[in-house]
């Protein structure tokens, strides 16, 4: 609410920004944003001031999913529930008045949203996608024409770039704090070991840091590794058994069980959803053989959430594998990369997959 005050100050006391016609009837706001192992998830800029018959593009940069969804006094539908995810005007470009739901959709990488403001007033909206707590949310502000201090195309852009720069690197500083995090290495009484904790992910504000912690290590085969979720965001890991993509008509977040004598390479299985406030903070796979196990997260392995497992045939004291930047996975359009990893002095090729599997739900329930 203060930032809307201050917009709406600063409209009033700002300086004459030339005639009703030279005012734009268009603008670009960016929703979004990451590189390899971070997702900015804001609106950039949250706050933007137009004149009346104004039109807004909402554009997504990034692999994260987004939408944009004015609620316009209903209630915003729960996550799951079947359609929400799905545009309310699809392919319309709608005069929105504050009356009523309209929600983009989800948005993925390059696509596009527009809604035009043919009336003066305040225009709050949010991503449900990412609706928190603390929720991705955004103001439009709409003034009638010839009112002064409204925003340009090049301060909103500027704006943008700003808060992007300084989000990306609250996340980094986030990742290198996450890095530290000691692997424990618990022995079992058969002689296996059990080895805690590799934690899934981090989180500053409503952006996310995609990464596994560590990325990469090293057991011996009968051993156990867990996984931890410290923040409310999903992160299945997914083993592909030397697929491609997930299987045709899987649900990332469903679980799908390793063999009881542990995961061999074969086939592909899934820890399922787990997290802070979830049913399940943890997720656990057992491995029976030596290999090197690549794995990933199903939700995010587009975004370069990824990591491997090497299993050796018997080692008495296994060393943890290094920490660092889970970013194993690059995107280049639609075509996997192989990426070089650094483990115990050894090069491991790694080929993950990036092809983005369509149909699947909402990357947040």
């Amino acid at each position: 609410m203060f930032m809307i005050v201050a917009t709406l100050a600063a409209i009033a006391g700002a300086s004459p920004s030339g005639s009703a016609s030279a005012q734009a009837a268009s603008l670009t706001v960016t929703i979004g944003g990451g590189e390899s192992g971070y997702a900015v998830n804001l609106f950039l800029p949250d706050t933007v001031s137009v004149v009346e018959g104004t039109t807004l593009t909402w554009r997504n940069p990034w692999f994260e999913g987004h939408q944009v969804a004015f609620l316009g006094g209903t209630t915003a539908p729960a996550p799951g529930t079947p359609g929400a995810s799905a545009p309310t005007n699809a392919g319309q470009l709608v005069d929105y008045q504050g009356v009523g739901f309209l929600s983009s959709g989800t948005l993925r990488r390059n696509d596009t949203f527009q809604a035009r403001f043919p009336k003066a007033g305040i225009y709050q909206y949010l991503c449900l996608t990412h609706r928190g707590p603390p929720a991705q949310s955004g103001t439009v502000v709409v003034v009638p024409a010839g009112t002064p201090g409204i925003s340009t195309q090049a301060q909103v852009d500027a704006a943008a770039a700003k808060t992007y720069a300084d989000t990306l690197a609250t996340l980094k500083a986030e990742a290198a704090t996450l890095a530290k995090n000691a692997v424990q290495r618990v022995p079992n009484a058969d002689g296996t070991a059990t080895w805690r904790v590799l934690v899934t992910g981090g989180k500053v504000g409503t952006s996310d840091v995609q990464q596994f912690f560590p990325p990469t290590l090293a057991i011996a085969a009968g051993d156990t590794v867990v996984w931890e979720g410290r923040t409310p965001v999903p992160h299945p890991v997914a083993f592909l058994g030397g697929a491609r993509a997930l299987p045709a008509g899987a649900n990332p977040q469903t679980p799908v069980a390793a063999p009881a004598a542990g995961y061999a390479g074969v086939g592909y299985v899934n820890t399922g959803s787990f997290g802070a406030g979830r049913p399940a903070t943890t997720a656990s796979m057992k491995f029976a053989a030596a290999g090197s196990y690549p794995f990933i997260c199903a939700l995010h392995f587009d975004q370069g959430m990824g990591g491997v497992v090497t299993v050796a045939a018997s080692q008495a004291a296994p060393a943890p594998g290094k920490t660092g930047n889970a970013g194993l996975v690059e995107r280049n359009g639609d075509t996997p990369l192989a990426v070089t990893l650094g483990l115990l002095g050894a090069a491991i090729m790694v080929v993950a997959t990036a092809r983005r599997v369509t149909g699947r739900p909402p990357r947040r329930d």
